[in-house]
């Protein structure tokens, strides 16, 4: 029965100090490693680098204050790829109720997180969807409140692109649409930053920051990069190159002023302010 579940659960022991002192061959099968690489390591090393910090130390809290933890945690395996589990982990306790160690029983879900990522991403640019935007910013407008910290969120939107696809072709005008993902991406990396495409040549990027010069820093790095891309634009009126204008909303959550204030409301005067820009 051991020799059964040692071969088909994925599952873990480790000591309360986070160290590996048991891993089954399952976990190896998904992982990558063998045994004698995960026995006496921090179990870390299985911990893909972009869960955020905020996630660890959530499910590190709730281990050592005495509760489970379930959830879905993406891991990496030897080779650099990456896997998702559907994971349960419990303390273990000893006869004083003191932590001993925790011990991991998961389920390979990296079949089902690939199709829902498939779901949420747009496929041309490999930025989040509309789909993803719309439930996003009604969840990280509820966290901000709640936490009272500061919701920033711009639109843009690129300058005259009607006219670039019908100069250039829709081909080429794809190739802008990427290259704005790649830069929405590279410049939106700080945790807790996303970026989406919105629907068209308009994208939108959620800011996680209490700061408004960073947050118009945030923007402002989008469009400079963009514009230094130097992609040539014959009929834009803004440049000789592809641009973009931004519209961005500031709410300062840190009091009560803005309680009420809801997603679409929040997007209504991005929107506004990206109207201004463009007019100017």
């Amino acid at each position: 029965y051991i020799d059964r579940i040692d071969k088909h659960i994925i599952t873990s022991i480790s000591d309360a100090g986070n160290i590996i002192k048991y891993v089954s061959h399952a976990f190896c099968e998904a992982s990558g490693y063998d045994k004698s690489e995960l026995l006496e390591k921090n179990h870390t090393i299985l911990e893909h680098p972009d869960m955020p910090a905020q996630t660890r130390q959530h499910i590190w809290q709730t281990l050592t204050s005495g509760e489970t933890w379930s959830g879905e945690m993406k891991y990496i395996k030897k080779n650099g790829d990456y896997y998702w589990l559907k994971a349960n982990i419990e303390p273990i306790f000893d006869n004083i109720r003191a932590i001993t160690g925790f011990q991991l029983i998961g389920v390979d879900i990296s079949d089902k997180k690939t199709i829902e990522l498939m779901s949420i991403t747009d496929e041309l640019t490999g930025l989040y969807n509309r789909r993803f935007f719309n439930a996003t910013i009604i969840q990280r407008l509820d966290e901000a409140k709640a936490k009272k910290r500061c919701f920033v969120f711009f639109i843009m939107d690129v300058d005259n692109f009607k006219k670039y696809n019908d100069t250039y072709g829709h081909k080429m005008g794809d190739d802008v649409l990427k290259a704005v993902g790649k830069v929405m991406r590279e410049s939106l990396s700080m945790e807790g930053d996303i970026p989406f495409r919105i629907g068209g040549e308009e994208f939108g990027g959620i800011v996680y920051t209490n700061d408004f010069e960073e947050a118009k820093s945030s923007a402002e790095s989008v469009r400079k990069e963009l514009e230094e891309l130097k992609i040539e634009h014959s009929k834009n009126t803004a440049s000789p190159y592809v641009t973009a204008s931004f519209g961005l909303i500031f709410v300062d959550l840190l009091t009560y002023a803005n309680k009420d204030i809801t997603s679409e409301e929040i997007y209504i005067k991005a929107d506004e302010a990206l109207y201004e820009a463009k007019e100017s």
